[in-house]
């Protein structure tokens, strides 16, 4: 079967949607693409997928109508030339614009498996309770023993583990549903669910870490208004979520930064390295903000990048050390010099 080769797209200020044709579920997919303008006056009606590129497949085949008119999407994996850097770099920065202009974000889980139909629906009748008590910690929820493993297997897919899916939730309208097999779930309840699961310790007392952090990232978002949201706040909250390219790691976040962040001037460029990027990442910053508690996200790391360069592509090992004011406040005097050095004032103390 041969590739398929996108045709550049016009001019800037343009994306790509996809129509995914009616059929029924074993039918060939079959989708048509055109490029569309995007801009402040305008914008195409469309849906944004949110999903794990191995399910694609099965996704559309759950999306489409049996009969009727196509369903229009914006997929990243279609629309974008993924051969093209200049083009993806492009179109990586836009995602933040097409996710938050969609009139609808779809975010899908995968097919049904491991009772999920039914932890759809408890996610569901969950988020739709009125009760007080439920945000209560000392209230049980009221779930049997095979609700809670239903519910656990569904927080479990590798849908919660993309680093990208944080961004696309996060700036999805109230539109945005959650998929799973035939399931649908407005995203307002299911968050409203999933924060009522974190809030009982008894849920998650004793299992893994990955699934804790599924559902801290969620509970910390809601809670920190986007323009207070620091780029080396993500960087940390992040580092265990899973994205093919590290460069991704500070792309896939961009997003969402606040304005004192967003004024660093960092843009999706796949020409660079993961080097170059976290280096300039860096001093970006460095320069930008004044203070030196980036150092706090900095680990030893092995190979040839400045040991004053948080490593974005490994997760921290040990939580960073509470603020301390041994200076008394003073400003610290350092300089970044052409070759990217990082020079500090300091005075010894005590030698260990």
């Amino acid at each position: 079967m041969s590739t398929y080769k996108h045709p550049p797209l016009p001019v800037s200020g343009y994306i790509r949607i996809a129509t995914l044709q009616a059929g029924n579920f074993q039918d060939d997919i079959v989708i048509s693409i055109e490029p569309a303008e995007f801009s402040e006056e305008v914008v195409p009606q469309y849906e944004a997928l949110s999903y794990v590129t191995r399910n694609l497949a099965v996704a559309l085949r759950h999306l489409r109508s049996p009969v009727g008119q196509g369903r229009v999407l914006w997929i990243d994996a279609i629309c974008i030339d993924q051969a093209n850097d200049d083009e993806k770099g492009v179109q990586v920065a836009l995602m933040g614009e097409i996710f938050k202009r969609a009139w609808r974000v779809v975010a899908w889980l995968g097919p049904q498996e491991n009772d999920s139909d039914h932890a759809m629906d408890c996610m569901l009748h969950l988020g739709s309770d009125r009760c007080p008590t439920l945000a209560d910690r000392d209230v049980n929820l009221p779930w049997s023993a095979r609700e809670l493993t239903a519910v656990y297997h569904l927080l479990c897919r590798t849908w919660f583990e993309r680093l990208w899916i944080r961004q696309e939730v996060f700036l999805a309208n109230p539109q945005a549903i959650i998929k799973c097999g035939s399931r649908e779930v407005l995203w307002t309840v299911f968050r409203t669910a999933w924060l009522a699961v974190f809030r009982k310790p008894s849920i998650y007392f004793g299992l893994d870490k990955e699934f804790y952090n599924r559902l801290e990232f969620l509970r910390w978002f809601i809670y920190h208004p986007q323009s207070t949201i620091r780029l080396m706040e993500l960087r940390d909250l992040n580092d265990n979520a899973f994205c093919v390219d590290p460069r991704d790691r500070v792309y896939g976040v961009l997003a969402m930064l606040g304005p004192a962040d967003k004024a660093l001037g960092i843009t999706p460029d796949y020409s660079r390295t993961m080097k170059e990027l976290y280096e300039d990442v860096a001093t970006r910053w460095t320069i930008q903000h004044a203070p030196l508690n980036i150092i706090l996200h900095c680990e030893f790391q092995e190979g040839q990048r400045p040991s004053s360069v948080p490593d974005w592509s490994t997760p921290l090992r040990s939580s960073m050390p509470p603020d301390t004011f041994a200076s008394s406040q003073l400003q610290a005097w350092f300089q970044v010099t052409e070759s990217r050095v990082l020079r500090v004032a300091w005075v010894s103390t005590s030698s260990v």
